[in-house]
């Protein structure tokens, strides 16, 4: 199979219906309500489905506008819009070169991501993939979908060069001992706590250590809330269930707290935090009321972040039994909440000194050194995509890649093999 997407806001209103036709839009609907009723249970959970759900959120609008009569309203120079249709176009593309069978198994993939927390962002991992390889002239043929034996996603051919592809989504909290997700839960949790407590006025800072991963349950959650509650209102450190709160005043008049609440964005929040505790802390809540009382909560694990052996966990997970041994293998890995600065920060800090190299570079180099993964020609990192204008396709998604090379394979040298080299290209060694 191959095609180009090509999207215009004039054949965009019929490419929707056609996408909505594989399942139906009542499912849509019911996720967009789901998700709708989440963020307003929890509004700091905002931004993080805003962030994971797009397509959900995107489709629900326009389903939400045709259902109240007014014509839905499509702006492909909209990130999320362009982001949505770029989707619509791919899955409705695939969907009529499939099979029954296969367009079966498609309509399910729709589905299932329907009832996930990660949502359609593995299939949108996919079918970018997919197209990518079109794109730079490969044929692809959609092993897994029809049903194929080993059930790596793709099989791309081009010149005579074969290669099996597997896609693979994780979260950006991958070894994380505090996920997103879970702070967000144990913000809403001291945000409705504080809303009936006697909590004094002026600048607080809780440093919250906890003996290892960020509970899930919200029983413990309210717990752990309450006890960063009560160090404030009562002043010395307290603990529940190794959770220590640490209480440690500041100057509410000489932090940012002080005056236009607009101007105390997340990036002045973590210099603030990083600033009074000595360290980077990436797992920071803070509830204020302008010039009169600022909490802010450092949540921070006895146990270390495993960012690599997680990784490398998962690597070993999607190569083992996916592959069949005897073409050039390629594993592309998304992470749902990285995005393009994040990972070109990574690609800059590629090292060769082990004792300063990054998570991937680390976590590859592991991976390529066993034997039994020899055919793996290639490990593709992949961030968010960006919107970048261009000439000929006027607005396109595209998340920058960060490659590593198995050198040791026997094509590792070939850049017939390597149809996500972008320069400048980064590999790493195999041995």
């Amino acid at each position: 199979m191959k095609f180009r997407v090509t999207l215009g806001t004039h054949g965009a209103p019929e490419l929707f219906d056609r996408f909505l036709s594989i399942i139906g839009p009542e499912p849509w609907r019911k996720r967009y309500r789901n998700l709708l009723q989440q963020a307003q249970n929890n509004p700091l959970m905002r931004g993080f489905i805003g962030r994971r759900h797009v397509v959900e959120l995107i489709t629900g609008d326009l389903l939400k506008q045709g259902a109240a009569g007014r014509p839905i309203a499509i702006d492909l120079n909209s990130r999320d819009h362009y982001t949505t249709f770029s989707f619509v176009a791919g899955v409705v593309l695939i969907y009529d070169g499939l099979s029954d069978a296969g367009k079966k198994r498609l309509a399910g993939s729709l589905l299932g991501g329907l009832n996930t927390d990660q949502g359609m962002r593995p299939l949108q991992n996919e079918l970018e993939t997919a197209t990518h390889l079109m794109n730079v002239d490969f044929d692809v043929v959609f092993n897994d979908l029809e049903g194929g034996v080993p059930g790596f996603d793709f099989l791309a051919t081009r010149d005579g060069v074969e290669l099996e592809v597997e896609c693979k989504s994780v979260s950006g909290d991958l070894g994380r001992q505090v996920h997103e997700r879970r702070m967000a839960d144990l913000s809403a949790a001291i945000q409705r706590q504080l809303q009936t407590s006697d909590a004094p006025e002026g600048g607080w800072l809780v440093r919250l250590k906890i003996p290892a991963r960020l509970p899930s349950d919200p029983a413990t959650l309210e717990a752990i809330a309450g006890s960063v509650i009560g160090t404030i209102a009562g002043g010395p450190s307290s603990e529940f269930a190794g959770c220590r709160a640490e209480l440690i005043p500041f100057d509410l008049a000489a932090s940012p707290f002080s005056g236009d609440s607009d101007a105390v964005t997340e990036d002045v929040v973590r210099h603030f935090t990083d600033e009074q505790l000595g360290s980077p802390n990436p797992s920071v809540f803070v509830a204020f009321a302008p010039r009169k009382r600022a909490i802010v909560v450092a949540v921070e694990s006895d146990k270390r972040d495993r960012v690599v052996g997680q990784l490398i966990e998962t690597l070993k997970d999607v190569a083992k039994g996916q592959f069949s041994g005897s073409r050039a293998a390629i594993l592309v890995v998304h992470f749902l909440e990285l995005d393009a600065d994040a990972m070109l920060e990574l690609a800059r800090h590629d090292q060769t000194d082990p004792a300063k190299a990054p998570a991937l570079q680390l976590a590859t180099n592991l991976f390529f050194r066993s034997e039994a993964r020899s055919h793996i020609h290639t490990v593709v990192y992949r961030s968010r995509g960006t919107l970048n204008s261009t000439a000929l396709a006027g607005v396109q998604e595209q998340g920058p890649t960060y490659s590593f090379t198995n050198r040791s394979h026997a094509h590792g040298g070939d850049p017939r093999y390597m149809p996500f080299r972008v320069p400048p290209p980064t590999h790493a060694s195999g041995s």
